[in-house]
């Protein structure tokens, strides 16, 4: 169930179990307690698109941040900093793919103005189906299977976006791509793992912005 969807009675035990909690016991996780008020929210609205049409689930954001907080333990505010910029990284991805579904549905959700698909649906509804019958050979039901497949190809053909947008999207998460690679790559040299030069990659990324 989405987050945005919790019942009344479940936010009112999600309130009473939260008084009950005594926090938490690992210092991970009292670290990134710490930042939940005021980092977090910062970072949040930030990113998070918070529009009449269209509200992104701050919650979401939430747990994707101390998922990265866990794994990635940071050690400083400059660690931090790279830690969040993955995490900016990993939600515009992600909402790159929620996009392109957007974009592939209402080409299909188009497909009722389309000439030729009404037409090939048209004469499907002309020829009855019949069931299959391996001892005859039906040129009525042989031309009707012709024009279902031409009628599914053009379905399929729409579940691609437009060239237009398709190199847009394509660009940008490959952009995405590149970043999320570089911040993650800068994170683990700062944390004792060199596996680049950092100052290059800085120089590199401030470049891409």
């Amino acid at each position: 169930m989405s987050n945005s969807k919790v019942s009344k009675k479940q936010l009112t035990a999600n309130r009473r179990n939260a008084k009950k909690s005594t926090g938490p016991k690992t210092s991970i996780g009292k670290q990134v307690s710490s930042k939940n008020g005021t980092k977090f929210g910062l970072h949040a609205n930030e990113l998070l698109i918070n529009s009449p049409y269209l509200k992104e689930n701050n919650t979401e954001y939430e747990f994707l941040l101390l998922s990265l907080y866990q794994s990635l333990a940071p050690a400083d505010s400059s660690q931090e900093f790279f830690v969040h910029k993955i995490a900016h990284c990993l939600w515009r991805s992600r909402r790159a793919s929620i996009a392109e579904t957007a974009i592939i549905n209402n080409q299909l959700n188009d497909l009722g103005n389309q000439p030729n698909y009404n037409q090939l649906t048209n004469q499907l509804n002309q020829i009855p189906e019949l069931p299959p019958d391996p001892n005859i050979h039906d040129d009525m039901q042989e031309k009707r299977a012709e024009i279902a497949q031409a009628r599914s190809d053009i379905v399929r053909s729409k579940t691609i976006p437009h060239p237009h947008f398709n190199m847009n999207i394509l660009y940008y998460e490959m952009r995405l791509d590149r970043q999320l690679s570089r911040y993650y790559k800068i994170l683990k040299s700062m944390q004792g793992n060199p596996e680049i030069e950092p100052g290059t990659e800085i120089e590199n990324d401030l470049a891409d912005l």
